[in-house]
C-alpha cells in the first residue's frame, strides 16, 4: 500500500494473527479487528490473547475482538464482518453493542427500518470494551439510543462511567 492503513483485518487463523499484529503496530496501524479466537492449543504463558492484548495496548491500537463477529459504521459507509453481513443498512439513532454474535446478527438483519449509528460483536474484548463502545457512540450526535447484549462487564469501572 503507498501509505499506512488507518485499520487492519485479521481474518486468519489463531497461530498467524500475532505476526500479522505485529507488523500492523510496526507500521502505525491504530485499529484491527480480530476474527480469529486467538487460542493455541499448546501455547506457551503468557498466552497468546493476553500477549496480543498487551502488545495492542502498548502501542495504542484499539481492538475489535478477538473471536468477534466485526462491526458496521453506517455512517462511515463502513462494514468489517466475518460472514454475510446487511446491504444497505440505514444510517440512524441506534448504537447496538453485543458480546454474542448471533445477537449483533440479529437485529441489523431482521428489521431494516432500524437505522444504526454502529452495530458491533465485542468479542473476547482484549483492548477495546463495551464501554469503550458505549463511550463513543455517547460521543456521535446522531445516537439516540445505545442497546447492549452483555454476558459479562469486563471494565466495571468504565462502564459505570458511560453511563
Amino acid at each position: 500500500l503507498p501509505e499506512v492503513p488507518d485499520h487492519v483485518v485479521i481474518g486468519v487463523a489463531s497461530r498467524f494473527v500475532e505476526a500479522i499484529l505485529d507488523q500492523a503496530i510496526g507500521l502505525g496501524v491504530k485499529a484491527a479487528t480480530i476474527f480469529a479466537a486467538c487460542y493455541l492449543d499448546d501455547d506457551d504463558s503468557p498466552h497468546l490473547s493476553a500477549r496480543i492484548a498487551a502488545k495492542a495496548a502498548e502501542a495504542g491500537m484499539a481492538v475489535c475482538g478477538a473471536n468477534c463477529m466485526g462491526f458496521y459504521t453506517p455512517s462511515a459507509g463502513l462494514r468489517v464482518a466475518s460472514a454475510v453481513s446487511p446491504s444497505g443498512l440505514q444510517k440512524g439513532g441506534i448504537a447496538w453493542i453485543a458480546q454474542s454474535g448471533s445477537a449483533f446478527s440479529a437485529l441489523p438483519n431482521n428489521d431494516r427500518r432500524l437505522g444504526f449509528t454502529l452495530a458491533v460483536s465485542t468479542g473476547m474484548e482484549l483492548v477495546t470494551t463495551v464501554a469503550d463502545y458505549m463511550d463513543w457512540a455517547l460521543h456521535q450526535p446522531e445516537t439516540r439510543v445505545i442497546g447492549l447484549f452483555v454476558e459479562t462487564i469486563r471494565d466495571p469501572a468504565g462502564f459505570l462511567q458511560a453511563l
